[in-house]
């Protein structure tokens, strides 16, 4: 009796079924996590994309969930299989599944082999049954099959009158070989294009599906977001408890935003107050806040979209689209942060600046469809405090110097020049004013080390009143 173990699957119907459904729902899942519902950890995990394209995006997401599927369909199934050749009967076999094909009864046994690889056994009787031999991408060494199906093709040319059909794929990039065991009534050639046919149909029609059920799904989301009606976010008669007027300070931030203090211990942004637990973003671990210390040490503006808090220990933010705070960082030790100069704040040796960018996908045509909006805060490398000096503050600009290089920071005419960071290098020898500067002159800073990023969807709420 001639037998070969390797690793595989039996791929019934029931089970081609049940991998199809996995495959579907985990890949609708993921569309509806990542393009709708948006789970808060998936939005910091995979917002870092930025301005990929919606077909890689696609692409990645796709082989990350094959790669999930095939991992759980071999949890659920076993994934070594037996074929044996024992007299006049082919037996297949796994631990849940025993099939008995007598060899008068068989039609065709085909071996498909690339690379040298046997990927897949196909057994043709009054059935079609599938073999996939090996993992998700790589097959079995050829040789390790070798003796089995010598065996069979002397077996079935002896006695059942096979032939031998060996061909190769040649409009395949994949380049795979067709090894053939047939009887002569067989019509393998119009069975062979059949199949084809019917694999390419199936692969359009799934991929067809697929797309437009992720475009509706886009449009879905893009139809839901700009017709959505959100409540006011402040009301300026809201009283906010808790709140001592003697000493309160209250700053607009922009349009929508409100910050009020009292320099002791209540914080609010509109009329939301700052908690005394936080939670972080992806784990929803939650952080005991110093209250008694916490500052505001970054607004809003061009290189930052975010309210950033800092206690002495940790480092908060406020997302206007889920109107909560988050912490974003937790220090080893306690540290006292101060401002060097607009959107520039040290911690007494290393220096530090924000950076805004917008996140979503870019179509094929060059079409930019934002979904969210990035602050990333970045520590200078290799540039220490002592050395980091203000060396000029212009109406709308400062140069600052670490010894080696100069370095501007614009801000209040952001917009002509594009800001998106805190700080650049000053490529210009003088600076007369802010409006002879031109993007040429500011060059971007690659000796920087990233200390965290924070994501968020975009919001539009409804003026203030």
């Amino acid at each position: 009796m001639m037998n070969v173990i390797f690793k595989g699957n039996i791929l019934t119907a029931t089970r081609i079924a049940i991998y199809a459904l996995l495959f579907i729902a985990l890949l609708v899942a993921l569309c509806y996590l990542y393009f709708w519902h948006w789970s808060y950890a998936l939005l910091q995990l995979m917002g870092s994309w930025q301005e990929s394209s919606v077909i890689l995006q696609l692409l990645i997401g796709s082989l990350t969930v094959l790669a999930l599927t095939h991992f759980l369909f071999s949890g659920l199934f076993p994934n070594e299989v037996q074929v044996q050749l024992d007299g006049q009967q082919l037996l297949v076999h796994d631990r849940f599944l025993f099939i008995s094909i007598p060899l008068s009864e068989l039609k065709r046994v085909n071996f498909v082999y690339r690379h040298q690889q046997l990927c897949r056994i196909t057994i043709y009787d009054k059935k079609r049954r599938y073999l996939n031999v090996g993992g998700i991408i790589n097959g079995m060494p050829e040789a390790q099959f070798q003796p089995f199906v010598g065996e069979l093709k002397s077996k079935l040319q002896k006695e059942f009158s096979f032939e031998v059909s060996e061909t190769y794929q040649q409009a395949s990039k994949m380049n795979n070989r067709l090894y053939d065991l047939y009887v002569p009534a067989y019509d393998l050639k119009g069975k062979r294009k059949k199949n084809k046919r019917w694999i390419i149909a199936g692969i359009f029609s799934w991929l067809a599906v697929v797309g437009l059920s992720v475009y509706s799904l886009m449009l879905w989301m893009d139809n839901s977001e700009s017709g959505r009606v959100h409540g006011d976010v402040h009301d300026q008669d809201t009283l906010m408890s808790g709140l001592d007027a003697d000493g309160l300070d209250i700053r607009r931030i922009d349009q929508y935003l409100l910050y009020s203090t009292d320099h002791q211990s209540r914080h609010f942004v509109n009329d939301i107050a700052f908690p005394d637990r936080v939670a972080d973003p992806i784990w929803g671990r939650k952080s005991n806040v110093d209250l008694s210390h916490l500052r505001l040490i970054q607004e809003k503006n061009s290189s930052s979209a975010h309210l950033i808090f800092f206690d002495g220990s940790r480092m908060y933010y406020y997302d206007e689209k889920e109107k909560a705070f988050y912490c974003i960082k937790t220090f080893r030790h306690q540290l006292t942060l101060r401002k060097l100069g607009e959107r520039i704040f040290t911690d007494g040796t290393h220096v530090y600046f924000t950076e805004r960018r917008r996140l979503g996908t870019r179509h094929r045509s060059g079409s930019f469809n934002s979904i969210g909006i990035q602050t990333t805060l970045y520590r200078l490398k290799n540039v220490l405090t002592t050395n980091f000096k203000k060396v000029e503050n212009g109406d709308g600009y400062e140069i600052f110097s670490d010894g080696e290089r100069q370095y501007v920071s614009v801000h209040g005419y952001g917009n002509r020049l594009s800001i998106s960071r805190g700080i650049y290098y000053l490529t210009a020898g003088q600076v007369d004013n802010v409006y002879s500067l031109t993007r040429a002159d500011l060059a971007d800073i690659h000796q920087k080390e990233k200390v965290f990023h924070i994501n968020s969807r975009n919001y539009h709420p409804k003026s203030m009143r």
